[in-house]
C-alpha cells in the first residue's frame, strides 16, 4: 500500500520509467524470408507504444538467422524492421542495427541445421547514451 501511494505521488513521467518494458521484442520469420506478418505487426506496435511511454527513442535492432539462412536474409530483416520504425516516426540516426546471422542462437540446433526461433529479430530501446552492441 505504501508503494502505491507514493507511486500516485510521483510525477506521471517517473511512474511510466519505472513500470516500462523496453524489450528485448522478438519478431519471428518465416524461413528465407523478412515479411512482416500480422503478428510481428503487432509486436512492433506494442513495441512503439512503450517507447512512447518509457521515453527510449533509441531502437536497437538485432538481426538473426538460423543455420541454413544465409546473413543476407538477416540483414534484410533489419532493414525490413528499421524502415517500419522510421515510417512511424523513428529517426534513421537514431535507430541502430546489426545483423548477428546464425552466430547468437535462441534455441540449439541439435543435430539439425534448420531451427524456427533463430529467424528473429529482437527490438530492443534505448535512452540516448545507453545503446551498445
Amino acid at each position: 500500500m505504501t508503494v502505491a501511494l507514493c507511486l500516485a505521488a510521483m510525477p506521471t513521467d517517473r511512474a511510466k520509467a519505472i513500470s516500462c518494458h523496453t524489450g528485448p521484442f522478438i519478431l519471428f520469420f518465416d524461413k528465407n524470408s523478412a515479411f512482416i506478418d500480422a503478428e510481428a505487426r503487432k509486436i512492433l506496435d506494442n513495441a512503439i507504444l512503450a517507447a512512447e511511454d518509457c521515453f527510449a527513442r533509441y531502437p536497437q535492432v538485432a538481426g538473426h538467422t538460423d543455420k541454413v539462412e544465409g546473413p543476407e536474409v538477416g540483414q534484410l530483416r533489419v532493414n525490413v524492421v528499421r524502415k517500419y520504425l522510421e515510417a512511424r516516426g523513428f529517426s534513421s540516426a537514431d535507430t541502430t542495427g546489426h545483423n548477428f546471422g546464425s552466430d547468437r542462437p535462441r534455441m540449439l540446433e541439435r543435430g539439425r541445421a534448420e531451427e524456427p526461433e533463430n529467424r528473429r529479430i529482437e527490438l530492443t530501446l534505448w535512452h540516448k547514451g545507453a545503446s551498445d552492441y
